[in-house]
């Protein structure tokens, strides 16, 4: 049931939709920077996404090393790509 207050024709969960203010459209990475405040500093990915153990989602296989290593996709044992961190006291 659609709320009596929902526009017709709008999605039910959707009330109201509201154009972007035309401040918006004119604003530089300056006004950006000046509104925002500066960027964060990002790494690079391969230095983020490095653990010492990786669980296999599809088949529970953890892979560990002495070393901080990157996600080791596929998995050795079924080729699967979705890994998880482990944490230290999951290893024990």
């Amino acid at each position: 049931m659609v709320p009596r207050f929902a526009v017709p024709g709008k999605p039910p969960g959707l009330v109201a939709a509201l154009e972007p203010g035309p401040y918006i459209l004119r604003m530089d990475e300056k006004d950006v920077v000046a509104l925002l405040g500066p960027p964060d500093e990002l790494g690079r990915r391969q230095d983020r996404m490095r653990g010492r153990a990786w669980k296999c989602l599809t088949c529970t296989t953890v892979i560990t090393s002495a070393e901080p290593i990157p996600i080791p996709a596929p998995c050795i044992v079924c080729g699967g790509i979705a890994f998880e961190l482990v944490t230290a006291p999951l290893l024990q």
